[in-house]
């Protein structure tokens, strides 16, 4: 993982981190209230929600990425990388595009979003030297739609 990015890893760093900022340990259980909450209602195709999953796929995804949470991590790994699977799998199925629907007004918002989690994702697996298989290709694909836009 980037240097910039290890902080979010290590309770102890992010507590330091919190307290700096003017946060509290309130705060670092709230956060881990959501993300269990968040890895109690994921879908079982590794999606959320039930309007827009792609886009709800990808906050919950950066969700668990900004908390430091990445496919190898024990707690919620599995559920990033359902979640990061959904998204892949999407965008093969469309070519690239990663929305609900792809022919929505709404399309651009969710591909949008998705491509940033992807992004995340890759950023954190040390900018792609890792094998990520599908990432590569989604995100690749998805910035592509993005500049074609």
């Amino acid at each position: 993982m980037p240097l910039a990015m290890r902080s979010r890893e290590a309770l102890s760093e992010r507590m330091k981190r919190l307290k700096e900022k003017g946060g509290a340990p309130e705060t670092e259980d709230a956060v881990q209230r959501a993300l269990h909450w968040l890895a109690s209602v994921q879908n079982e195709d590794g999606s959320w929600g039930r309007s827009f999953p792609v886009a709800m796929t990808g906050y919950a995804v950066l969700c668990f990425l900004g908390h430091g949470d990445t496919p190898e991590t024990a707690q919620y790994g599995d559920h990033v990388r359902r979640g990061v699977g959904y998204l892949t799998r999407t965008s093969d199925k469309n070519k690239g595009l990663m929305a609900t629907m792809p022919s929505s007004k709404g399309a651009c918002y969710e591909h949008g979003i998705a491509t940033y989690a992807l992004g995340e994702v890759y950023a954190m697996a040390r900018f792609g030297q890792k094998n990520l298989g599908p990432v590569i290709d989604a995100f690749e694909k998805g910035v592509h739609i993005i500049l074609r836009g």
